[in-house]
């Protein structure tokens, strides 16, 4: 009786560490878990980063190409043709050169113009959502985004006042902030460079 209650009292010490070494390799299992799917979840974001910018490249700048087209056969003027002015608060103020004339003309093309925001905000959804990485985006198409969506943004406000293709907008306004930043940046190192090269420049007095 005492030798089982020895043993007994022995696999009671020697559960506790026992255990410990259990809990320590489950948590280091769920941790590789975790990071497992992180690394999962970053590869499908890139896989369908990657995707939608073959889309627009594919099947938006055609489109963009065949309403470029549109607008010169029909010897339209006003459309890009419009001060287009944003804030810090993204707020978007639109002055036509020709008010008249700018209502008439994208009128006369609305539904080639909402067939035209359509694809964008099918395109923008990915990456508003956070389900696509904008961030590679970015790098290959945010530039061409930004100076197209620039003509199309005074049209889209006029028919939707803003309530609608919500995504394209919002993308928009955070690659113009960015692409501002980026040209903000470049400008400040050109004047630094340039105040480098005419720091310390003087005439000595005669004598010293």
């Amino acid at each position: 009786m005492e030798n089982a209650r020895t043993i007994l009292e022995l696999l009671y010490f020697a559960s506790a560490p026992l255990l410990a070494i259990i809990a320590a390799v489950g948590l280091w299992q769920l941790k590789i878990t975790r990071d497992n799917a992180k690394i999962a979840a970053q590869r499908e974001s890139l896989r369908i980063s990657a995707e939608q910018c073959n889309f627009y490249l594919s099947h938006i700048v055609p489109m963009w190409n065949k309403f470029d087209k549109l607008i010169a056969d029909r010897k339209f003027t006003s459309i890009g043709n419009v001060e287009l002015n944003i804030n810090e608060k993204n707020q978007i103020r639109i002055t036509p050169k020709d008010p008249k004339k700018f209502l008439d003309e994208i009128f006369a093309i609305s539904h080639e113009i909402v067939d035209l925001a359509n694809l964008l905000e099918a395109f923008s959804i990915y990456f508003a959502s956070g389900v696509a990485s904008e961030r590679t985006a970015f790098d290959t198409i945010g530039v061409t985004f930004c100076k197209s969506m620039e003509r199309l943004i005074p049209a889209m406000l006029v028919f939707g006042e803003g309530k609608y293709h919500k995504n394209t907008l919002k993308l928009f306004f955070l690659w113009h902030q960015r692409t501002e930043a980026i040209k903000l940046a470049g400008d400040k190192r050109a004047i630094e460079k340039r105040l480098e090269a005419i720091s310390g420049k003087h005439i000595e007095p005669l004598g010293t």
